[in-house]
């Protein structure tokens, strides 16, 4: 947040107190609000301080406001109220944020243009910007030495101005076999997303193991630079080797927030352990990720209270964009009933950097909790 935004914003919370009360005994009108003749709070909506002894929301008033906003100093480009009116911003109303807008930002000419000030912006300044952020979806192999299957291992790890972190990582011995076509089993990044202010490197060391005396061959060797520059949109880069290739599929958002996504036992069919199978699945609107994928041959035993073993639990999110959780769990039973719902939801999260929100979800025979932490 730029320091005139910061300290501006500062004064208006300093005044919550004694001024909110002084403007619902006033009854300034909304636009009396967005124009600063009252100082106004996050707390407090401009409906609340217009509905008072029968009065109603003074529409035309605020649509008045975004009109001389757009013509004026601030840049406001929308003027449409009804159609923001109709988003819901963590419970802070269209025209509250607006009000806090004005009130906490200083105009243009001191901070040079600024794009569509309206309540997007707002809401970016109140609950905080996002980052340039990349996510990386899948690594499709296209050719492991003409064999179907071939046996995979290797590496592909990305830097960023961060450090380095792995994305996929199989010893010799622990090789994964695979068709062509096929999509690699990415384990990363498992710690934080990407960071692509100054661009990253993806690069890949992929190995074709061979049964026999013959060397192993190497199906994709090398790198790309991505220097950040191809926003909000997917892409795929090919990488080759001598005997094959692998593409992967990646997007660079500039303007995202980091979710870091838990999913904890509560209740499972009333078992300690728990023999736990499902799916997680996290889906944005570039494309949806596994989290966690048993079978009920291969459950993990979990007690109350453990975490779910997600895989990649960390992704990137772009902040006009939804988190949408599917979360599909199941008790494995060893004797002839029939396998035990735990929990089953699907649940949507709105990023929001430096909050942290949780939701129970339940199933016929068990309970869990999902948790999402912005950043």
């Amino acid at each position: 947040m730029h320091v005139k935004y910061l300290h501006a914003l500062v004064r208006t919370l300093l005044c919550v107190q004694h001024v909110t009360a002084r403007a619902v005994d006033n009854g300034d009108s909304c636009a009396d609000v967005a124009r600063g003749k009252t100082y106004y709070t996050p707390t407090a909506s401009c409906s609340s301080l217009t509905k008072r002894e029968g009065e109603t929301d003074n529409d035309e008033d605020c649509a008045e406001v975004l009109e001389e906003l757009r013509a004026s100093d601030y840049g406001i480009e929308r003027t449409d109220y009804h159609s923001l009116k109709s988003k819901n911003y963590s419970g802070l109303d269209c025209k509250a944020l607006l009000a806090i807008l004005i009130l906490a930002v200083p105009s243009k000419s001191h901070l040079g243009r600024r794009d569509g000030g309206d309540c997007d912006k707002a809401r970016e300044i109140i609950l905080g910007a996002g980052r340039q952020l990349a996510e990386i979806f899948w690594v499709r192999i296209n050719n492991i030495d003409d064999e179907n299957p071939g046996d995979l291992y290797g590496t592909i790890q990305a830097t960023d101005s961060i450090g380095k972190q792995d994305i996929y990582n199989r010893e010799r011995s622990d090789y994964e076999s695979i068709t062509p076509g096929q999509i690699a089993h990415l384990t990363g990044p498992a710690q934080r997303s990407i960071s692509a202010e100054s661009g990253f490197v993806l690069e890949f060391k992929l190995t074709d193991k061979d049964a026999d005396a013959s060397p192993d061959d190497e199906i994709s060797f090398g790198e790309f630079v991505d220097k950040g520059d191809v926003l909000d949109q997917l892409q795929n880069k090919t990488v080759t080797g001598a005997y094959g290739s692998a593409t992967a599929n990646y997007v660079v958002m500039g303007n995202a927030a980091q979710a870091d996504i838990d999913v904890i036992l509560i209740n499972g069919d009333d078992e300690n352990p728990a023999d736990v199978y499902g799916k997680v699945i996290a889906t944005t609107k570039y494309g949806k990720r596994d989290l966690f994928n048993k079978d009920s041959k291969s459950y993990v035993e979990l007690k109350p209270g453990d975490k779910v073993p997600l895989e990649r639990k960390v992704m990137a999110v772009a902040m006009d964009d939804k988190l949408v959780t599917d979360v599909d769990l199941w008790d494995h039973d060893a004797d002839l009933s029939p396998n035990d719902s735990i929990a089953g939801a699907i649940v949507t999260w709105v990023p929001e950097p430096g909050t942290s929100m949780k939701q129970g979800i339940r199933g016929r025979y068990g309970e869990a909790e999902i948790r999402v932490t912005w950043s």
